[in-house]
């Protein structure tokens, strides 16, 4: 059985697995390698492996959607920020773009550039969203099972077998 516990913050699933508080939590770079440099936790599977699908989306609240020049003017924005991440990171993977997406992320994590190079996840060039994947993550019975495999406890039973074997008994996962 796994049970879904909502911790609202990725800072939160890196505390709540350390502190042995869930067995297994969905989580990104740079806290992938954070995790598994304490020995907190160890990749069980990549969710790029596992899901044929988009597992992230960038939403608005009602009240910033309503404000459409400020909305437009983010997603914009963000747009940019998608073509140069791309382009630095997924596409040239070196050089001096690379280095300052590197940095950047550092700054805003507060994870060292060693952990950081260890793995950027992928993301669409133009920030597209799959429509059809957003229906696909959130109803397939799969998807439910597997979400939360990312990360583990290194000597616990989910380091050895999947959190999404039927016969895992979890007593809290997280995504």
């Amino acid at each position: 059985d796994v049970e879904l516990v909502p911790l609202q913050s990725l800072p939160a699933l890196s505390d709540a697995l350390t502190a042995r508080r869930v067995d297994a939590v969905m989580i990104p770079e740079p806290f992938v390698s954070r995790l598994e440099a304490a020995g907190a936790g160890r990749t069980i599977v990549n969710t790029g492996d596992a899901f044929p699908w988009q597992s992230a989306v960038v939403m608005y609240s009602d009240r910033f959607a309503k404000d459409r020049p400020a909305a437009v003017a983010f997603m914009q924005g963000y747009v940019k920020a998608s073509r140069h991440y791309f382009d630095a990171v997924l596409a040239k993977k070196g050089g001096s773009p690379y280095d300052e997406v590197v940095a950047i992320t550092a700054k805003y994590t507060g994870a060292p550039p060693e952990l950081i190079r260890k793995g950027f996840p992928y993301q669409d060039r133009d920030a597209r969203l799959m429509p059809g994947d957003v229906g696909r993550s959130s109803s397939s019975p799969t998807a439910a099972r597997s979400r939360c495999a990312s990360s583990a406890r290194a000597g616990s039973s989910a380091s050895r077998r999947s959190p999404c074997s039927p016969r895992r008994t979890a007593r809290r996962s997280t995504c």
